[in-house]
């Protein structure tokens, strides 16, 4: 959804083989190899992560070399998730409310990237970062139906719209404070 095709790719691939262990769940299967090729998974999605946001491409190539190798021996080791086993575990999560997951997971992932904003933007730029927050922190709400949460984030939005270069940091961190605790409730 927001263009980052090389992060998703590498991150289903390394949910699928976390699926795997969950779902075949043989303690014996997870050995110090296994743990090494995870941990190297992990490894290459901060790569990718350190590179977009430093803005260097991410090509075929380095992802060949540098982050689908760990992929390549876990697969050789368990093989590809099977769609039995996407059934079982959609059977175990049954009574779990995936948008209230996402929910509090994008959230928080909001809060956290917008809070050290507060004091290192200057009033322009923190007004356009709280008028994307906002909106995004809507977009969850609405997919959890939470009218109030979404009601919150207009509120932001229209006191933006009427506030002064001097009055936006301080809206921020108001904003900031009732996103964190609702979130919390």
């Amino acid at each position: 959804m927001m263009g980052f095709m090389s992060l998703s790719h590498a991150a289903h691939r390394m949910e699928d083989f976390l699926k795997i262990l969950r779902v075949r769940l043989d303690p014996s299967a997870i050995d110090t190899q296994v743990e090494t090729w995870l941990l190297q998974g992990v490894d290459g999605l901060r790569a990718i992560t350190s590179r977009l946001d430093r803005g260097l491409d991410i090509d075929d190539t380095w992802l060949t070399e540098q982050v689908y190798p760990a992929f390549e021996h876990l697969r050789d080791r368990f093989g590809d998730l099977q769609e039995s086993e996407e059934d079982a575990l959609l059977a175990q999560a049954e009574n779990v409310d995936v948008s209230l997951v996402i929910f509090e997971g994008g959230v928080d992932d909001c809060l956290t990237q917008f809070e050290p904003q507060i004091d290192t933007l200057d009033s322009n730029q923190l007004r356009d970062e709280l008028a994307s927050t906002a909106e995004q922190l809507a977009e969850f709400g609405r997919m959890c139906e939470l009218d109030a949460f979404v009601s919150l984030c207009v509120s932001v939005q229209q006191q933006l719209a009427e506030a002064s270069p001097a009055t936006v940091q301080p809206l921020a961190r108001r904003a900031l404070q009732e996103w964190q605790r609702c979130h919390s409730l």
